[in-house]
């Protein structure tokens, strides 16, 4: 639920601001494996508004649900 608010919120600041990059990581490797869960989850919903992109050893790739990755981009 957190993460869909967040989502309607990166939406909201896009259509007032214009299109920017959005970075997000967690404080911990937990934390982050928990968002990337939840991006898996949305990530249906969430490709229709954004292209979502994961970090892996400082390299950036299009997001997939098997892989796991160290921080977030759309």
């Amino acid at each position: 639920m957190v993460l869909a608010i967040v989502a309607n919120t990166i939406n909201d600041f896009c259509d007032h601001f214009g299109n920017h990059l959005i970075y997000a990581e967690g404080s911990t490797p937990a934390r982050t494996r928990l968002y990337q869960i939840g991006i898996s989850g949305l990530l249906d919903e969430l490709i229709k508004d954004f292209d979502v992109y994961g970090v892996k050893n400082a390299e950036v790739y299009k997001f997939r649900k098997d892989v796991n990755y160290e921080a977030f981009f759309c």
